[in-house]
């Protein structure tokens, strides 16, 4: 079995079936990923085939990260263009800044009107959460990627990661009490 680097190079060298090889051994992981991202398993498959569609275009280069890192990355940078497109479609979109010293469009501070307030899950709180946060929250928990790896994705410090994933968290856990402490609705 070739390892990524080796069908990297095959790919470079004109070998169509590497890139093939390739995505048969990412692309759940990668879906997994953009799924939790995104929440809607068509997104997903658009940014999923986008982001092989850009190992493919860039194959001339060799990545400087291992390809796992590699590929979230461009699958990561596609996801923040889809967020930008639809951002800036929507009239008279409003901006907050979050905690973490970063302005959001349509992105209230702690959580967003468009997430549905009678969900009790943590899909629900993690849709409150900023893109920034989200994103490394999703990189640790479905990606399994650690602090290091997650900086390198993202192309920030660890430090930098350590902070954000405290940010989110607290916001986490901070829904999670409100939540507790409202009344069940009645039916």
């Amino acid at each position: 079995m070739l390892s990524d680097l080796e069908l990297m190079a095959a790919l470079q060298r004109g070998d169509r079936t590497a890139l093939l090889k390739l995505v048969r051994r990412h692309q759940v992981t990668l879906y997994n990923f953009l799924r939790a991202l995104c929440r809607d398993s068509a997104r997903a498959s658009d940014l999923c085939l986008q982001a092989f569609e850009q190992v493919f275009s860039n194959s001339s280069r060799t990545p400087e990260m291992p390809f796992p890192l590699y590929l979230y990355r461009i699958a990561y940078e596609c996801w923040v263009r889809q967020v930008q497109r639809r951002a800036l479609a929507l009239p008279e979109a409003p901006t907050s800044t979050h905690p973490d010293g970063v302005t959001h469009p349509n992105a209230p501070a702690l959580v967003n009107s468009a997430a549905p307030a009678a969900r009790k899950d943590g899909d629900a709180l993690i849709e409150c959460l900023s893109p920034e946060l989200k994103v490394l929250l999703v990189l640790k928990e479905a990606g399994q990627l650690s602090y290091e790896e997650i900086a390198v994705v993202l192309e920030i410090s660890p430090e930098r990661v350590a902070r954000r994933m405290r940010d989110a968290y607290r916001y986490l856990r901070a829904g999670s009490a409100c939540r507790a402490a409202l009344p069940e609705p009645r039916s």
